[in-house]
């Protein structure tokens, strides 16, 4: 029988519901067709694996594609914060550039 991308993961993510990955491989895959529901995936993250710092960029990014611009940019916030409180300064400026980016679009 044949499984396309997104059901192969979902079948890991109910393997596994308590590792942050699996939730997040599910999200970037459903993100390509259902957005909303790729949207309520990294809600999710951001609600129960806040330390996952990778759901931030993309999470901010479909705010911003959703034209959600204030969640967005909460979302980039809170994601250089927790970036900074990991040290993680790579994934601390991507995040910074994406609010700036951001900005310079809402001008």
């Amino acid at each position: 029988m044949y499984m396309n991308r997104l059901e192969i993961l979902m079948q890991y993510l109910k393997e596994d519901p308590t590792d942050p990955f699996n939730l997040y491989a599910v999200a970037l895959e459903m993100e390509k067709t259902n957005p909303t529901g790729a949207l309520v995936c990294y809600e999710q993250l951001l609600l129960e694996h806040p330390e996952y710092t990778p759901t931030y960029y993309h999470a901010g990014h479909l705010y911003w594609k959703l034209g959600k611009l204030k969640e967005a940019a909460t979302t980039f916030q809170q994601g250089i914060v927790t970036t900074g409180n990991k040290q993680d300064y790579k994934a601390q400026n991507e995040l910074k550039s994406a609010l700036l980016n951001l900005t310079m679009d809402e001008d």
